[in-house]
């Protein structure tokens, strides 16, 4: 399955900006070629998209190789950092997918969600390869947040 966005801004506001993560370096200072998050936002809305996140350390070395539950507990500090980065919170998503190198992993992130009081975040779980070998698991997500926005000629906003 591929999906793609393309933005052309048809508002003065509207832009699109890549998002560095808090907690990681650029991807390309170890060699990948890929964005960590992109905000698009507009006077209605802002949509900030999360790339695939894992448990990278800053200089881009894998961290907690070969334990799944604190791979599962950085990458979601990392996700978190992210989002609050840009005013959005774990309650804005709209959706994310949650990539297992070993299915029976998958009640671990579970139990962090139960934790964190987080388990009607909007996420489905799949298990295939993850981005390295020595990645156990790795988090995509979208979040957005609506713009209050007043209508000419109308006192109501939304």
């Amino acid at each position: 399955m591929l999906a793609a966005w393309a933005f052309r801004p048809l508002e003065i506001n509207s832009r699109a900006e890549e998002v560095a993560s808090p907690l990681q370096c650029p991807a390309p200072a170890y060699g990948s070629s890929f964005s960590r998050a992109m905000e698009i936002s507009s006077n209605a809305e802002r949509r900030l998209f999360i790339s695939g996140t894992a448990s990278i350390a800053p200089g881009g070395k894998t961290l907690w190789v070969g334990d799944v539950r604190k791979q599962v507990e950085l990458t979601m500090d990392v996700v978190e950092a992210m989002l609050r980065s840009r005013g959005f919170t774990f309650a804005d998503l709209t959706h994310a997918t949650a990539y297992f190198r070993h299915r029976t992993d998958a009640g671990i992130f579970a139990e962090w969600l139960a934790v964190n009081r987080l388990t009607k975040m909007p996420v489905i779980s799949a298990q295939c390869d993850v981005c390295r070998d020595d990645l156990l698991f790795e988090l995509e997500a979208e979040a957005t947040l609506l713009q209050c926005v007043t209508f000419a000629g109308s006192s109501r906003r939304w």
